[in-house]
């Protein structure tokens, strides 16, 4: 157990396993370096009475328990590389599942072995910004380089740690300060700051997000574009006895080509999920994909041989309202009156039906919600200058199936302006 702790530690500090007298060969520790993966505090050793972990249990009443430890990333594989490497994963590039590191660091192992030869010096002065003499540096390495330099004597155990300098330094560590996730300022006050007040800033962060800068907009219409390509890519490969599973690889292909990612996409069809795509049956795709942070959330509606009169009604009734909704849109309607007139134009149209806005951004639903404070009744969103949302026109009834559309809008002085198509009819494609 000795020899596992001492990798534990030496995650934490390569340095502290530097001896100062090098062993002989023969004295030298066999290190086996364990990893739980995917595992958090929820096992026994950490007062999880649910789950049976005899071995872990066994290894932590001979060995130490660690209660003020801190994981590099929140997520599996970015952890591990900090593991493996002793750095952040934000420093190596490694925060995404899916990065792809240009250069490779020192393993711990690496380090561990450099720690115990006192005849290597050079690995011993490990340089994390190392320049070859004479080398010709791009923008990107002299801001790399910049950003080194000027966090080099920086550091912090965790975020948290962090945090808490931040707001010592500000002068607002006794202060009244919000938060957009309300567990963070006990913690602070466990770490040090008993003074802090902490306010609940979900909805405020949320509500400043609804309206977006000149930039963010462009940025938004950029989403917006590589969204419903890749969506029109997965719409064109619909074919009878498709897996559905396929017209989602289709997208993720489409939209990973542009340099996008994937949030989720629902596709349904008959009101559930059938597996393949059938004939004549009416299909929902909801797609929401990321570029740059940013979301994009476009609905269509597809049949796949000969759509009923009543598909086909219902899809145009769907177009209708929504040109009626944009058209009387503007700064300040509240978004309920826009559901109304999506609603009274499917009435009269002769079907049952709703619209449903919200802002998009950085989250999909990009505004103040009730999830994070149920109790809470604050004024009902209103449509904004810069402020991109979607208004949705889902229905669904088993037995006839289910259908979707949306676009990306952007609200401005004169009222909705599309950053996608709008080509909301409903797509038939020949079976």
């Amino acid at each position: 157990m000795k020899n596992l702790l001492l990798v534990l530690l030496a995650s934490i500090s390569p340095a502290a396993t530097i001896a100062s007298e090098t062993p002989s060969a023969n004295q030298r520790p066999n290190i086996v370096w364990i990893v739980g993966d995917d595992l958090g505090v929820q096992i026994a050793p950490y007062g999880d009475a649910g789950a049976v972990t005899p071995t872990l249990d066994q290894i932590a009443k001979i060995g130490t328990r660690f209660s003020k430890t801190f994981a590099a990333s929140p997520t599996c594989s970015p952890s591990r590389s900090a593991l493996i490497t002793s750095r952040y994963p934000t420093e190596i590039g490694t925060h995404h599942h899916r990065s792809r590191l240009t250069t490779s660091p020192q393993t711990m192992l690496e380090l561990l072995a450099a720690a115990s030869n006192p005849f290597d010096p050079p690995a011993m002065r490990y340089n994390r910004n190392l320049v070859r003499k004479g080398a010709r540096l791009s923008d990107r390495d002299r801001f790399q380089l910049a950003l080194a330099a000027e966090f080099a004597d920086k550091p912090a155990a965790s975020a948290l740690h962090a945090v808490r300098r931040a707001l010592t330094a500000a002068g607002v560590g006794a202060g009244r300060v919000g938060f957009d996730d309300v567990r963070v300022y006990p913690w602070l006050r466990d770490l040090g700051l008993p003074d802090l007040k902490g306010v609940d800033a979900a909805d405020i962060f949320k509500e400043v997000r609804m309206v977006k800068s000149v930039n963010e907009i462009e940025v938004m219409r950029e989403v917006s574009r590589r969204c419903e390509s890749a969506l029109d890519a997965a719409i064109a490969s619909l074919h009878v006895g498709q897996a559905i599973s396929e017209v989602e690889i289709e997208y993720r292909k489409r939209i990973g080509a542009l340099g996008g990612d994937t949030r989720w996409l629902i596709i349904n069809q008959d009101g559930l999920n059938s597996g393949r795509i059938e004939r004549d049956k009416v299909i929902k795709i909801d797609s929401v994909g990321d570029y740059l942070g940013y979301v994009g959330d476009i609905g269509r509606s597809i049949v796949v041989g000969t759509p009923t009169d009543e598909v086909g009604g219902r899809n145009a009734a769907n177009a209708k309202a929504l040109r009626t909704a944009y058209a009387a849109i503007r700064p300040g309607m509240p978004f309920g009156e826009a559901s109304r007139i999506v609603g009274d134009v499917m009435r009269q149209e002769g079907y049952n039906g709703f619209g449903a806005p919200h802002n998009v951004g950085m989250d999909h639903t990009d505004q103040p919600n009730s999830l994070a404070r149920p109790g809470a009744r604050g004024e009902p969103p209103r449509f904004e200058v810069g402020s991109v949302f979607t208004l949705d026109v889902p229905y669904l009834e088993i037995g006839y199936g289910s259908s979707h559309v949306e676009d990306m809008m952007v609200c401005t002085p004169s009222g909705a302006v599309p950053l996608s198509s709008g080509q909301v009819e409903l797509r038939v494609l020949r079976a």
